[in-house]
């Protein structure tokens, strides 16, 4: 579809301030969702025309070769290239950031001692099949005791991606065990005893017939405790990370010989805090809790400095779900407790996580009140947007509205220079503007940072389908939450109905009637609907 052209005096218009106030009432979840009902009327206050534009048409269309420019230099640099422009049917690539030089991926399960290899086997309790994106960069890190970040979904495999080696590692350990050891090799720390739970049957799964002694306590538990068994030496400490400092506290300051020998069972001695003189790893489960001033951030300074006083330099493992970047957790903290260079690792969230709405419209005016209703209407706050156009000055006259309408907004188009263009994404990626405004040539350029919304403000001019990957690679960065709006003209699109219909069914979301409407009418005006009648 072209750059959307004003419509006869017949047309219908609606602005911000004739819009019906039923309209006004109506949810961002309904139209998230793909069920609205929508009407346009009023007429505008005026004509907008290319004299309104505050922009020097002359240089922002300068003769520039940017697109060509900027392929050599991806080229140069050995950028990647994607030849398969369809929806992914696995998730999307695993984004990182600090991997070690050499870094290989691990896609096989051949690294795993007989004794353990043979509890992930088909028929056990917990059969480990193809490895996922994510597991094939953890597992590596675990293997050579390097500290990492693994943020992702739930089920993206971030649990039993660092669980699989970390216990072949201490099977490993324990058939070269040093005489008189006490402490345990490994401690892994929660926030919730809900996840102890789950960590706990997944480790008796991957443990049995393995001669690894776990040690699990909760807060209760712990209340309840008098003494341990004195006969083992345990290889895994696992609890939350208040149980943990809450142990130190209750038994530290008594003489008491059995309480001793609790502190000692978990590697301390009387007086110290927890001196794990043999510790190897330290995995923080939970790392979105952290956020500054949580209880769980307490907890976690607490348990630092508890390991301070031991003087050992652990890999330390954080485990988070995908949060939003205003509840983002302490990335200072986790240096701080670290005390070393870490790996990040990211895993997008999986298709289901994306909601897919698409909006009639019946003129250019539509078209505009569509954006300025989700950035600047009453009570919305801007998320990270991308908002898609074809041509540049259709870009530029929408910045220029968002930026009347005080949405931090700036613009990118294929016409702007290098420079330009670094500028833009760097406004944009410092969330100094929250919007940015994009042609289609320019897509490829926008890959930092968090997406929550893509808005199209109208098709592209080619073939829909061949965006499909990109448009949900551009929305899937970092983020948890991810919305796409398409402003689908009711008269102009008639023929690229089928492919937003195909596009909202493969990320298995419903699609309005309008659509399905037009689709009708364009197979009913077709040439062969008309040869056939």
């Amino acid at each position: 579809m072209s750059a959307p052209v004003a419509s006869s005096s017949d047309d219908s218009y609606t602005t911000l301030d004739n819009m019906p106030e039923s309209d006004s009432e109506q949810s961002y979840e309904d139209l998230a969702s793909g069920y609205y009902v929508f009407e346009f009327d009023g007429e505008p206050k005026r004509q907008m025309n290319r004299s309104d534009f505050i922009f020097d048409m002359d240089t922002a269309m300068r003769e520039w070769d940017y697109h060509m420019e900027r392929q050599a230099i991806q080229k140069r640099l050995g950028g990647k290239h994607i030849e398969n422009d369809s929806i992914p049917s696995e998730r999307l690539e695993v984004r990182h950031s600090d991997l070690p030089p050499r870094f290989k991926k691990q896609s096989s399960l051949d690294f795993l001692q007989p004794s353990v290899a043979k509890n992930v086997l088909p028929g056990r309790k917990l059969c480990v099949g193809p490895l996922l994106p994510l597991q094939q960069y953890m597992i590596p890190l675990v293997l050579y005791e390097f500290s990492f970040l693994a943020m992702g979904p739930g089920g993206s495999g971030k649990t039993t991606g660092y669980l699989l080696p970390l216990v072949n590692k201490l099977v490993e350990y324990k058939e070269i065990e040093l005489r008189g050891r006490r402490g345990p090799f490994a401690l892994i720390v929660t926030h919730t005893e809900n996840k102890l739970k789950h960590i706990k049957y997944l480790i008796s799964s991957l443990c049995g017939g393995t001669s690894l002694i776990r040690f699990y306590i909760t807060q209760e538990e712990l209340q309840a405790m008098t003494e341990v068994p004195t006969t083992s030496t345990l290889d895994l400490v696992c609890a939350t990370a208040r149980t943990v400092v809450d142990a130190v506290r209750k038994f530290q300051a008594s003489s008491d010989f059995h309480r001793i020998h609790i502190i000692r069972s978990i590697g301390a001695t009387p007086g110290d805090s927890i001196p794990l003189k043999y510790l190897k790893f330290v995995v923080i489960e939970e790392f979105h809790f952290c956020s500054e001033d949580s209880e769980y951030k307490e907890d976690l300074i607490a348990l630092k400095d508890l390991l301070a006083k031991s003087e050992i330099s652990p890999a330390y493992i954080f485990i988070s779900g995908l949060t939003s970047p205003q509840n983002l957790f302490d990335k200072s903290f986790m240096k701080e407790m670290s005390r070393s260079k870490i790996v990040k690792l990211i895993a997008p969230p999986g298709l289901d996580d994306v909601k897919v709405a698409a909006l009639p419209c019946d003129s250019t005016w539509c078209h505009f009140n569509w954006v300025l209703r989700l950035l600047a209407g009453d009570g919305v706050a801007v998320r990270k947007t991308v908002v898609l156009a074809n041509d540049p000055w259709v870009v530029h006259t929408l910045t220029l509205r968002l930026t009347l309408e005080d949405v931090p907004s700036i613009y990118l188009t294929h016409n702007d220079s290098l420079l330009e263009v670094e500028e833009a994404v760097r406004l944009w990626r410092t969330e100094e503007c929250r919007v940015i405004v994009a042609d289609y040539k320019s897509l490829n350029e926008l890959d930092y940072g968090f997406v929550e919304t893509c808005i199209l403000f109208e098709l592209p001019n080619d073939d829909f389908s061949s965006y499909y990957r990109q448009l949900i690679e551009l929305s899937a960065k970092l983020n948890y939450k991810r919305r796409i709006f398409i402003m689908v003209n009711v008269e102009l699109d008639l023929a690229n109905a089928i492919a937003v219909i195909n596009f909202m069914k493969d990320l298995r979301q419903p699609y309005p009637d309008f659509l399905e409407q037009m689709q009708k009418r364009h197979e009913a005006s077709s040439p062969e609907s008309a040869d056939n009648t």
